[in-house]
């Protein structure tokens, strides 16, 4: 975990933080836990995360060159363990909007006001004709 992030995490932060962002609480670098044997606990810090859409947003620098087998390893488990992961380079958010358009395509659209969103009810039974055909 880093103590000061990068001009790139810090933006999307600004953009994240307070709810300010669909009104959704996004958490920066929260520990996620993939792995426990008895006392011994592994986790992933992404460099953010959000519980409800259960979206981990990772902003990769150039040292993601270097490690991209370990950064395909790391996502791998996280999407085993029922997580979407999107990740951005830091010059995508040079284009700040552009990047928070593509986190709306995680957000599920909610159905409209005054939408039947019960399952249809079946069909009636055909009624029975006198000499037992039906109607």
């Amino acid at each position: 975990m880093r103590r000061r992030p990068t001009s790139s995490e810090e933006r999307m932060w600004d953009a994240l933080k307070h709810r300010n962002f669909e009104g959704i609480k996004f958490l920066r670098q929260h520990p996620l836990m993939y792995n426990r044997i008895g006392n011994d606990v592994r986790y992933f810090i992404p460099d953010f995360y959000c519980p409800s859409l259960k979206l981990v947003i990772e902003i990769d620098g150039g040292i993601h060159d270097q490690q991209r087998e370990y950064d395909a390893w790391r996502q791998a488990i996280l999407e085993k363990k029922g997580l979407k992961v999107i990740r951005f380079r830091n010059e995508e958010l040079n284009d700040l909007n552009n990047v928070l358009e593509k986190i709306k395509t995680f957000i599920p659209i909610p159905p409209s006001p005054g939408t039947h969103t019960l399952p249809t009810p079946p069909a009636p039974l055909p009624k029975k004709m006198e000499r037992g055909g039906w109607l």
